[in-house]
């Protein structure tokens, strides 16, 4: 064989494995990329699942604290009793009571001084 022919065909198999070795370590970069993103979605739905859990027990907490604080929202029958108890489930006891404050003409500076029976009490 002439060299020229031996010199193409090494060139071709070198090209031919350099190819392959590029090819073969692209796919193991990607299969490890793909394992990070599978460990990161798992981890970022344990998180979200953890905070969940926290806003439900912060939820219950509040309409706990807002059935205290307005204990008889049925049998009252006012509508602005009743939307107060809802602006307490949805903005928390202290919101309700700053709005409860403002509607006495208070600010919320002295609001936050008084108790909350003192302004339960003072309720219309």
């Amino acid at each position: 064989m002439k060299p020229l022919v031996i010199i193409v065909i090494a060139v071709g198999c070198s090209v031919v494995a350099v190819l392959g070795v590029l090819f073969v370590l692209q796919e193991i970069a990607f299969y490890q990329a793909q394992v990070e993103f599978d460990e990161y979605q798992s981890e970022l739905a344990r998180i979200e699942s953890i905070e969940k859990e926290k806003n439900q027990a912060a939820y219950d907490e509040n309409r706990e604290l807002c059935n205290q604080a307005y204990p008889d929202v049925m049998s009252k029958g006012s509508e602005e009793y009743q939307n107060a108890y809802l602006y307490c489930l949805n903005y928390g006891v202290e919101e309700a009571l700053f709005s409860e404050c403002a509607k006495m003409g208070i600010d919320r500076i002295n609001c936050s001084r008084m108790t909350e029976e003192e302004l339960l009490n003072n309720r219309p």
